[in-house]
């Protein structure tokens, strides 16, 4: 059969064989394939490698890469910073980290990885001490830090546990730490030899963990469960809590869209592409964003089959958030107030009026498929040199280098043995990059949290929240204001003639500056109010040790109240001849809208809890738990044309007005469930 080929489809092929050949030269100069028998040690690992000018932390990621291992060493060993100039063929790993470090560092395999050490020589005004590091049960610790307190002195313990360490003398101290074991401080003190055993951090084991409708300690986990304490959590500083989890929480990825004030847009998921459940103090709340940091004690993650207990609510997994409680003992009073500045991470820098006219006149000189003459003339050149004519910089005029961010929480906390209680008052203040200082959020936050013993056997908690917050902006949009400031070249002036009492009519009638101001386009306010309660009863039953009954209500309250005021307003062309302004209406008719929308919940649970550990091996545990749900909404928006500038709906015609529902948030729904659960473990495993 004979076969026919197009010469687009030869060229194709030939297209895709010379970009697989560019590929593969790229891989052979970047990273050359690793060459070595399997019963070879890491360190007698022969690779390839070429680099110029590079930093010494980008040759060893290079180098891990290339013999399938990881590095391991104390900052203050090597200079991680400095640039090396290296080519090497088939050479084994060991050789090529001779090559990279003097005679002072040493390496040695453990556990599939290489750990820099610092090579020893005694000094003859130091003294050289050595040891080994054991746990509990006497087993060896490999990589347990060894180093001499208030120095950078240091090394890491070998596979046996073993570690040698030229000190400066008697008066030196040991200080041995490793993740999961507490550290230890041992003074030199004459000594030359040390026998060092560490010991489990029994208090993190011992930390309670809360999960789906219970707590579990650390030790004692069977799920998949990460958490998250309130001194992690408010390390870093942000208007929302979401932000402030980025990378402090295994499988939870946060993605911040947008950093406008108030905006609260960020996406949040676990493992998956779906929004996960909230759960805070037991209670299903969607209003993760506005909570206040100060006032959360632990947040959890549920993941797989530790989040099952919630069902089908529960596909995207669980985050529970407990708040804090308060403690037995005096009453104690704490602030916490900040104040800082936010910059943009990155914004282009604008061309010049020159670069610009440049570039637009090449463009022309290039277009096709027939050239273009220039749009500039030397002469319009000549009028930006001399100043007969000025350009604009609208970034420079529209976003300032930073914006303010205050927040202060007060709280008072304390009790006795039988009843204890937090009280907190929080507020939050964050503006925006524009220097019409027009964009604002605000938030105030109150919560109490009670618990008491009313009886030998029955507790009795109550938790009360309130948020208040107000979104301020103009009318016309931020991310409007932004395309706005994109759109317009240097050579288009801001304001009419130069004239700052008119705003110029550049086209389309992007003109950020008038965008950005809500005294010329208008406003829009939020304005959100949530209460949130939730009281609950518990009753250990008698004569049966770890078994218990709970029963929970909550009532929560949210109520959305926006007013929406667009503004007519004018951009002006100029008329150089009879040197008059003639206006170009913006947004008209003139409308005031006003939206309300409100969202009552109530939910009641009844559960029977049992948890027991026997001999001090068998732990078991089990739940039994009926739940009801109850949610719904209610809203109403109306709108009416202006005639005088007056943000009021009363000010409004009645001609062309507008009275409506939205079918979104008209809806009442139940929802009843009934979950089971039941955990055993065996020491704890």
């Amino acid at each position: 059969m004979k076969k026919t080929f197009s010469k687009e489809g030869v060229y194709k092929w030939m297209r895709r064989g010379l970009m697989w050949q560019v590929l593969s030269v790229f891989s052979m100069v970047s990273f050359a394939a690793v060459s070595y028998d399997a019963g070879q040690g890491i360190l007698q690992k022969k690779i390839s490698l070429q680099v110029d000018n590079m930093k010494i932390k980008n040759v060893l990621k290079i180098i891990e890469q290339n013999a399938a291992t990881r590095f391991g060493y104390q900052p203050q060993l090597i200079d991680s910073n400095r640039t090396v100039t290296l080519m090497v063929e088939d050479t084994p790993v060991i050789s090529v980290l001779n090559m990279l470090f003097d005679s002072s560092v040493k390496f040695e395999e453990i556990g599939g990885m290489v750990i820099f050490k610092p090579a020893v020589v005694a000094h003859a005004d130091g003294i050289l001490v050595s040891g080994k590091v054991t746990d509990e049960t006497g087993a060896p610790l490999p990589g347990v830090n060894v180093s001499e307190k208030g120095t950078i002195n240091g090394t890491i313990t070998d596979a046996e546990g073993e570690f040698a360490l030229n000190v400066e003398g008697d008066s030196s101290a040991l200080v041995f730490s490793f993740i999961g074991y507490e550290s230890k401080e041992v003074p030199v003190a004459g000594q030359t030899f040390f026998d060092v055993k560490l010991s489990q951090e029994v208090k993190k084991l011992e930390e309670v963990v809360v999960i789906g409708y219970g707590e579990r300690t650390k030790v004692s986990l069977v799920g998949a469960v990460s958490a998250i304490a309130s001194k992690q959590i408010v390390t870093t500083k942000n208007e929302n809590i979401q932000n402030m989890l980025t990378g402090k929480v295994a499988g939870l990825r946060i993605v911040q869209n947008s950093s406008e004030p108030g905006s609260f847009d960020t996406s949040m998921d676990i493992r998956g592409l779906g929004a996960p459940l909230v759960i805070i103090d037991g209670v299903p709340r969607n209003n993760i964003t506005r909570l206040n940091p100060s006032d959360i004690e632990t947040i959890s993650v549920l993941k797989d089959a530790s989040a099952a207990v919630y069902g089908v609510r529960a596909a995207n997994g669980v985050i529970v958030i407990t708040t804090k409680k308060g403690k037995a003992g005096d009453m104690k009073l704490e602030y916490n107030g900040s104040y800082g500045l936010q910059f943009p991470s990155r914004l282009p820098k604008p061309v010049d009026v020159f670069d610009y006219m440049t570039l637009v006149n090449e463009q022309r000189a290039h277009s096709w498929p027939a050239s273009q003459p220039p749009l500039y003339t030397e002469a319009d050149f000549e009028a930006y040199r001399n100043g007969t004519k000025t350009a604009s910089n609208w970034q420079d005029e529209i976003i300032r280098k930073s914006a303010p961010y205050t927040q202060h929480d007060l709280n008072i906390s304390g009790g006795t043995e039988k009843s204890v209680y937090f009280i907190s008052l929080g507020y939050l203040a964050q503006d925006a990059i524009f220097k019409s200082d027009d964009v604002k959020y605000n938030r105030y936050t109150i919560r109490s949290n009670l618990s008491t013993k009313v009886g030998r056997r029955l507790t009795f908690d109550l938790n009360l929240s309130g948020i208040l917050d107000r979104k301020d902006q103009p009318y016309i949009s931020p991310w409007y204001v932004f395309r706005s400031l994109w759109y317009q070249p240097p050579v288009q002036n801001i304001y009419a003639n130069n004239n700052p009492a008119y705003f110029n009519n550049v086209p389309s009638g992007l003109n950020g500056v008038a965008h950005s101001r809500s005294d010329v386009n208008g406003s829009i306010t939020n304005n959100n109010k949530w209460f949130q309660s939730t009281i609950s009863l518990k009753y250990d039953i008698p004569y049966a040790e770890g078994l218990f009954v709970k029963g929970l209500f909550s009532y929560d309250y949210t109520a959305n109240s926006n007013k929406n005021y667009m503004k007519s307003y004018n951009l002006y062309r100029h008329d150089a001849a009879t040197n008059t302004y003639n206006p170009v209406p913006q947004q008209t008719p003139a409308t005031i809208r006003r939206e309300f929308a409100e969202f009552p919940t109530k939910l009641a649970q009844l559960s029977l809890n049992y948890s027991k550990l026997i001999n001090n091996d068998h732990r078991v545990s089990g739940l039994l738990l009926y739940e009801r749900n109850i949610r719904s909404a209610d809203n109403f928006y109306a709108q009416r044309e202006l005639s005088i500038a007056l943000d009021q709906l009363l000010a409004g015609n009645t001609a062309n007005q507008q009275g409506h529902m939205s079918s979104d948030n008209l809806y009442e729904t139940k929802n009843v469930s009934l979950v089971g659960r039941a955990d055993y473990s065996y020491k704890d495993k």
